[in-house]
């Protein structure tokens, strides 16, 4: 858990402290750790595993948001905002999550202003990151809004390597860029052939992260 920004500062009694103070949860594969919808009354850091982040809008339209990695925090927000989970998390291995209720949350962050300060840092990226999507679908057509997409998954993934988007589906893909799979399947086969991206099963190497940054500025 230190390896996450927010706790990288804490004690070793510090975060000893804090450990002991919330609980370590397995989740089975396909097994979801929150609904949209439902009260926030604690975070989670992801400490294994792989999770899917995903919302459903007014038409009941499921879409894609992000992948969570380890090691993540995620759902802070709505307990500190007060308000219902905005997104359904689903596992998409076998998970291990550590858990920390709203009371002893809210504790930590008011006697460490770092702490606040990096959340308040966080809140500020995910109204960045909304625009910036809101954005694309007005400036960037397909090509340029799955290559930022790629682009950003692969960051977030972080392997070894060359860039690679690991186990995502083609559908997935389309519910982040806002159009169907059959145009998403169309894109990534003009990537091959280009030699911007390979696909290995269900994941995509990114071969030419130059040339996908070019298409992701429009």
């Amino acid at each position: 858990m230190r390896e996450h920004r927010l706790f990288a500062d804490l004690s070793q009694a510090s975060l000893r402290e804090m450990v002991e103070s919330g609980l370590i949860r397995t989740y089975r594969s396909r097994s979801y750790v929150t609904m949209q919808g439902d009260p926030s009354t604690e975070v989670f850091m992801l400490l294994e595993g792989r999770l899917e982040v995903s919302t459903v809008s007014p038409e009941a339209k499921p879409q894609l948001q992000t992948v969570l990695e380890p090691v993540r925090l995620f759902g802070e927000l709505g307990v500190l905002a007060g308000t219902t989970r905005t997104a359904s998390v689903l596992c998409l291995e076998d998970s291990r999550i550590w858990t920390l209720g709203r009371e002893a949350f809210t504790a930590l962050v008011e006697s460490r202003p770092s702490i606040a300060m990096d959340l308040l840092g966080a809140m500020a990226r995910q109204v960045v990151s909304k625009e910036s999507m809101a954005e694309d679908l007005v400036w960037l057509d397909l090509k340029g809004r799955l290559a930022k997409r790629l682009l950003g998954l692969a960051a977030a993934q972080g392997a070894d390597g060359p860039p690679v988007v690991q186990s995502i589906t083609q559908a997935d893909l389309a519910s982040m860029c806002g159009v169907t799979r059959e145009s998403v399947s169309k894109t990534l086969t003009s990537f091959d052939r280009r030699g911007l991206v390979h696909r290995e099963g269900r994941s995509y190497v990114l071969l030419d992260t130059d040339a996908l940054r070019r298409l992701a500025e429009g």
